[in-house]
């Protein structure tokens, strides 16, 4: 009776197994700018990583990515919210702003609200497992979507940039060109992740799944044939 009990405890713990992947996640802090000075009053960097400003708010690390973008979430205009973006002058370009994702996590895409107007226009991706990027891995270039459209009314969409899949801790947005050369603007910015092959808990293949199983009936069957004799 003890086999049974532990071969039905595995074949549970095997089965509710899942992976944790496709989750939208907001970086845990930004640890270097040298993209410029920061406007002052409410523009702060920390409007990249809050979720101020979103139509909808999500759980960092759990809420699903594919399901919140179908959602078509906005970002509040500069206009009527201007609590919700960074804004800074004087921009040095190229510059940098420098993520740290909290842990080493899979990165397929991620995601920008890029202010219009003031948005950035040239962009490129880089990760790295080190914080001061000595060693790095270059993932994309992008060229975001702006508008020249001011003052701005309306909110806008989130757009999503699909990058070459890599893990790190770490992830370099390093900003080539804007749309203004007195300041610029960003609103928020997602990443797209998974927890890492390595250290997630294997989900077993279906042929792993029916040995079980049919381990687990046989064991019943002869469970109930010592009872029968008895």
């Amino acid at each position: 009776m003890k086999g049974f009990k532990y071969i039905l405890a595995v074949a549970c713990l095997c089965v509710s197994v899942s992976a944790n992947a496709g989750s939208i996640l907001s970086p845990t802090a930004i640890i270097n700018n040298d993209f410029g000075a920061t406007l002052g009053g409410n523009f702060t960097q920390q409007n990249l990583i809050n979720q101020s400003g979103l139509s909808a708010v999500f759980t960092s690390g759990v809420t699903d990515f594919a399901t919140y973008v179908a959602g078509n979430p906005t970002h509040a205009a500069v206009y009527y919210r201007r609590g919700g973006h960074y804004k800074h002058s004087g921009p040095v370009l190229p510059g940098n702003i420098d993520f740290d994702l909290g842990s080493l996590v899979d990165i397929e895409q991620f995601g920008l609200w890029n202010t219009p107007s003031r948005g950035v226009t040239s962009i490129e991706i880089y990760t790295s497992s080190v914080a001061d990027f000595t060693v790095s891995e270059f993932v994309g270039s992008y060229a975001p979507g702006t508008t020249t459209f001011w003052p701005l009314y309306y909110p806008f969409p989130l757009q999503v940039f699909t990058l070459t899949p890599t893990t790190a801790r770490y992830a370099r947005l390093r900003i080539l060109s804007v749309n203004s050369s007195s300041y610029a603007a960003i609103s928020e910015i997602v990443f797209d992740v998974s927890v890492p092959s390595s250290s997630a808990a294997p989900v077993p293949e279906p042929s792993t799944v029916l040995l079980l199983g049919t381990g687990l009936l046989g064991l019943v069957g002869y469970t109930h044939r010592r009872r029968k004799a008895a």
